[in-house]
């Protein structure tokens, strides 16, 4: 997976600040070429497996937390997020933007999805950094690992 430049990561879960950067400051990017079936979900989000990952290895679901490499762009070809400087990041899918969390559920670890984020499943008509209102978003996904939630023991 080709990885670009750091961004700070906190606009994933929707916590930037509500300040708008100019569109400009997101850097110029190649979106890269990726071949395979669309799949679109009911929801309107779209994804393309790259790879499948490890056939034995652990799928995400919603209410686990994964470890991931990404980058976000816009289809313009500007980046506004990426792991590639500051290494992977973990979080519970259920605390990302919903587009983010459907596209990675069902991945296995060692799985590359390509997820494109109706502006419904993302941040909708509300700019955030350096990403306008009404948005479609692009990741190119990469799942490191899992980890199962786990119930609380009962008495």
């Amino acid at each position: 997976m080709l990885l670009l430049g750091a961004l700070a990561l906190p606009m994933l879960a929707g916590c930037m600040s509500e300040t708008t950067v100019p569109r400009e400051q997101c850097p110029a990017a190649t979106i890269p070429e990726v071949s395979g079936d669309t799949v679109r979900s009911s929801t309107g989000l779209k994804y393309i497996n790259i790879s499948l990952g490890d056939s034995t290895g652990a799928v995400a679901a919603n209410s686990d937390t994964v470890g991931v490499h990404y980058n976000g762009y816009l289809p313009a070809g500007r980046i506004f997020q990426s792991t590639a400087a500051i290494g992977p990041q973990e979080f519970p899918l259920n605390v990302v933007i919903p587009g983010f969390a459907e596209g990675v559920r069902g991945m296995r670890v060692g799985g590359m999805r390509r997820l494109i984020v109706p502006p419904n499943l993302a941040y909708g008509a509300n700019p955030n950094g350096c990403i306008p209102g009404n948005s479609t978003l692009i990741f190119d996904v990469e799942l490191l690992y899992v980890k199962k939630a786990t119930s609380p023991s009962l008495p």
